[in-house]
């Protein structure tokens, strides 16, 4: 379905047919948005290894590089220039390591360091990398990310909708669930229904809880099952 197609699926939904329409295509538009956003957020987001979300750009002797803030999650790094990996490390993990004692591949007192990135702290600033050791020429972090989509469909116009939905097709009529919990949320004496609404939110959730779980079906390591004797 694309874009227009749900916007007009909305709009059949709820029968909102009428001039004007109890609903601006500006808000609809941003119900749309909305609620792929939202679906992301439930369902960890979309899987990508190509976008130029994926590419984030390291510049010699900055010890840090900014990344889209549409990730939300990393789920591995390495460079361009070489293909090795970068360890991706929790701001938390790294707090309390000694010099001795750790379990990443690098020492704390690394990141004053310069030379080749080892790894990459997240959680210290928004969108932001640290990298350990400070990097000695320009490269460029190829991510393997979950994110949010990157094209909005918030625009003032119908016409101005984008022609694909970043989501996966098999999500796109749950998108109206949220669209119509929205909708029904809206503070207007004709559109107005408070039970309406909480009813759209409660299957919207119910249909993400169950997409994630079939999403980590999809995605986890088949596993050899052994029946020991009786």
């Amino acid at each position: 379905m694309t874009p227009k197609g749900l916007f007009d699926r909305f709009r059949s939904d709820i029968v909102d047919d009428k001039l004007p329409p109890l609903w601006t295509d500006v808000e609809v538009c941003a119900y749309m948005h909305d609620a792929q956003q939202m679906l992301c957020r439930l369902t960890e987001g979309i899987r990508d290894a190509t976008s130029p979300a994926t590419q984030v750009p390291i510049t010699a002797t900055e010890a840090w590089t900014t990344h889209s803030p549409s990730i939300l999650r990393i789920r591995s790094a390495s460079l361009v220039s070489t293909g090795k990996p970068v360890k991706i490390v929790s701001y938390e993990d790294v707090v309390g390591m000694d010099n001795t004692t750790h379990s990443w591949p690098f020492n704390p007192t690394e990141m004053a360091l310069t030379g080749v990135v080892v790894a990459a702290i997240i959680g210290m600033e928004e969108s932001r990398l640290r990298l350990v050791r400070i990097p000695i020429a320009d490269d460029v972090l190829s991510l393997l990310i979950e994110r949010l989509p990157t094209c909005s469909l918030a625009v003032a116009k119908v016409s101005d909708l984008p022609k694909t939905l970043e989501v996966r097709e098999e999500h796109h009529l749950a998108l109206l669930l949220w669209m119509k919990h929205l909708a029904y949320a809206k503070q207007d004496v004709e559109t107005y229904d408070a039970e309406k609404s909480e009813k759209m939110k409660a299957a919207f959730d119910k249909y993400c809880f169950d997409a994630s779980a079939e999403k980590r079906r999809r995605n986890s390591k088949p596993r050899l099952i052994q029946y020991g004797g009786l």
